[in-house]
């Protein structure tokens, strides 16, 4: 679990800090990927360093949400797509910054599409 939190919290920042599950904004902590990674909702290569969170909320036979990838985006995205089979799950979601070079590239290329309006979130630092 340790190895898998380590790969998920370096890239905390390109991700903005957050993992999404279900429109649900997750703080990225150790404390949230050892969680993650205890309840199966992990895959990782530590040779290539390759490593996706996914799952659900509510309703996870509804579908499947991916939180966060990154490294070799069609071993992430094929290990997500191999799970929701398995759990007999139809549909997968994820939502990420789009300042990210090469995640949407990657989702589209791995058959998501878009959804016909962009989902806007706003935020603000009052420290």
């Amino acid at each position: 679990h340790g190895r898998a939190t380590e790969l998920l919290m370096r890239r905390s920042a390109a991700w903005g800090g957050w993992l999404v599950m279900n429109r649900t904004y997750y703080k990225l902590s150790h404390e949230l990927c050892t969680h993650l990674a205890e309840r199966g909702m992990v895959y990782m290569d530590p040779e290539t360093e390759s490593v996706i969170a996914m799952g659900a909320r509510f309703m996870p036979r509804h579908g499947l949400h991916v939180g966060l990838f990154a490294g070799d985006a069609e071993a992430c995205l094929g290990f997500a797509t191999q799970t929701a089979g398995e759990l007999g799950i139809e549909k997968m979601h994820c939502l990420f910054p789009s300042h990210i070079p090469g995640v949407e590239d990657a989702l589209t290329g791995f058959g998501f599409r878009l959804e016909p309006a962009d989902f806007i979130v706003l935020e603000v630092h009052l420290e």
